[in-house]
């Protein structure tokens, strides 16, 4: 069976869950429909989303265990995003679905980042230069 079809056959009872769980027919169906998109926009790439789903899944959880053993831990939001995105290659958008912030959220982060590099290496060039 592809993931296409997959998809299809457990929809019905993805949108049951969700408003089940939220109690709120209109949130439920876009937060299935959310999903969804995410993963046809994996698809379209010519990944496998089963592939690409469990990789989130596994990052998540690991995301999300580290934070229970560690409530105070210094690893911010910006922090956690510039790790999978700088080092651990995913894309700002896969970053967003692991830890469950919007893509823009994301750049935003890398940008700032990107932008204190760039201020600490002008500073150092200009301390060089003298």
């Amino acid at each position: 069976m592809s993931p296409a079809d997959e998809l299809e056959r457990i929809l019905p009872r993805l949108r049951g869950f969700a408003r089940a769980v939220s109690g709120d027919p209109e949130l439920a169906d876009k937060s299935v429909e959310r999903v969804l998109m995410q993963i046809l926009s994996v698809m379209e790439l010519g990944q496998n989303p089963m592939q690409k789903a469990f990789q989130y899944y596994v990052y998540h959880l690991l995301d999300r265990s580290l934070e229970r053993l560690d409530p105070e831990s210094p690893a911010s939001l910006a922090t956690r995003a510039i790790v999978l995105v700088e080092f651990e290659k995913f894309s700002p958008r896969e970053a967003a679905c692991i830890l469950g912030t919007s893509t823009a959220r994301i750049e935003s982060f890398i940008s700032m980042k990107r932008s204190d590099v760039f201020r600490d290496m002008s500073g150092r060039c200009a301390l060089s230069q003298n």
